[in-house]
């Protein structure tokens, strides 16, 4: 997807990603995140050249990050730049958001990038198939199936269809769900229903039942 100059001049990508479809890898670089599993999945599709891949972050698995990189002589196809400030510029020129973590909670990155309506394919562990409908609001596969992932990244770079369908149904999703004007509204609901039962149990109380 190509993007506008000042944009991408702004990211401090690499001038030949420019106009390239970016698959993204956006997270603290430790075993749990399987970083290694990403720079997989972007060996197993170095034949498209069409396909350039970003990883942003730091920790202790970086170094060994970027030797499997150099081992795998794709220094050129993926961007590896550490610590970024800029994660929304970069974000905002992705167009899959890849998570392929081995063990995981639920990482804030999955609800930015739907927030972004940006297409994401990450590991069905942890929360993560609680807040994406696999094929509806994100891709689910099964950790470390690289292959799988593979396979999801080629099926959005081929249907630009696809990738507006899933990144609009997941930017939805995150408004009605995880906005602040949502979540604000469910603590007040919460609160309320706190407060009934407080006075029920007064009421209760007093009359002796």
């Amino acid at each position: 997807m190509a993007a506008p100059d000042a944009e991408f001049d702004s990211s401090r990508l690499p001038q030949h990603f420019r106009g390239k479809f970016l698959v993204s890898f956006f997270g603290r670089l430790s075993t749990e995140k399987a970083q290694a599993d990403f720079v997989e999945i972007a060996r197993s599709l170095r034949s498209y050249d069409e396909i350039c891949f970003l990883m942003t972050g730091e920790g202790q698995e970086r170094a060994a990050v970027l030797a499997l990189i150099e081992r795998y002589e794709m220094q050129d196809r993926i961007h590896a730049p550490g610590f970024v400030d800029n994660v929304r510029t970069l974000m905002a020129l992705s167009d899959v958001v890849v998570v392929p973590s081995s063990l995981d909670g639920m990482p804030l990155v999955v609800f930015e990038a739907q927030a972004c309506g940006k297409p994401v394919v990450a590991s069905s562990v942890g929360s993560i198939p609680y807040v994406i409908a696999d094929g509806e609001t994100g891709l689910l596969c099964a950790p470390g199936d690289v292959n799988g992932f593979a396979e999801r990244i080629l099926k959005l770079w081929r249907s630009p269809e696809l990738r507006r369908a899933i990144g609009d149904a997941a930017r939805i999703w995150v408004r009605a769900n995880h906005s602040a004007e949502s979540m604000t509204s469910r603590y007040v609901e919460a609160f309320d229903r706190a407060r009934s039962r407080a006075r029920r149990t007064a009421a209760t109380n007093c009359t002796g039942e």
